[in-house]
């Protein structure tokens, strides 16, 4: 299927408000890959099956699973995601579009080239401002207050990868994702599609 073929479908289930797919649509694709993905793994944490077991890095860590600390990871990842994002989110929509960004041609059809640079642009600010906002994490100043909830895990399930502060959350999970496709937009003219894609897949 062609990304022209893509872009028509999905003007039959989509709105032209820029302010709904970039606040919500962005949240809820994010929120439904990563329960998606995340449902599968703990499948395969629960009936730890050998066809599954054999493949993991920490063989005989959570099994079984500690269904009592798991539901204190859900509540948490979930709170990150619906109201920590959503405060996040919105504030950075209007960001975009006070500077300019252009958000409101939403079913643009960037060319190759255009798709290429945006996409490397954003990998490079992304892995740039995850890796220093990680290692700002684990500051003595920072870690006890912000990120050591995040390391209760020590051998992590799979929807624990959000388990974090808020404050964390927002530094070092959702800045980085933002970022890098709100520098290519604003710098170089990135089309909605790329962001808004780059972005739902973090």
């Amino acid at each position: 299927m062609e990304l022209n073929d893509t872009s028509a479908n999905s003007e039959q289930v989509s709105t032209d408000d820029p302010f709904i797919m970039w606040i919500f649509g962005l949240n809820t694709s994010m929120f439904f890959l990563y329960w998606t993905v995340g449902a599968l793994y703990m499948l395969m944490d629960t009936y730890n099956l050998p066809l599954w077991s054999q493949f993991k890095t920490q063989p005989g860590k959570n099994e079984p699973v500690d269904w009592i600390k798991l539901r204190k990871v859900i509540k948490r990842v979930i709170y990150n995601q619906t109201i920590v994002a959503l405060m996040l989110t919105i504030p950075a929509y209007s960001i975009v579009v006070w500077n300019g960004g252009n958000l409101l041609n939403i079913r643009e059809i960037p060319s190759l080239s255009t798709l290429v640079i945006d996409i490397f642009g954003c990998m490079v600010v992304r892995e740039i401002t995850f890796y220093y906002s990680h290692r700002l994490l684990h500051h003595r100043k920072f870690y006890e207050k912000y990120h050591k909830k995040h390391h209760e895990y020590t051998a992590p399930v799979a929807v624990s990868a959000q388990y974090a502060d808020s404050f964390e959350h927002v530094v070092s999970n959702l800045l980085p994702v933002l970022i890098g496709p709100e520098t290519v937009l604003l710098v170089v003219g990135s089309s909605y599609q790329i962001s808004y894609q780059l972005d739902c897949t973090g």
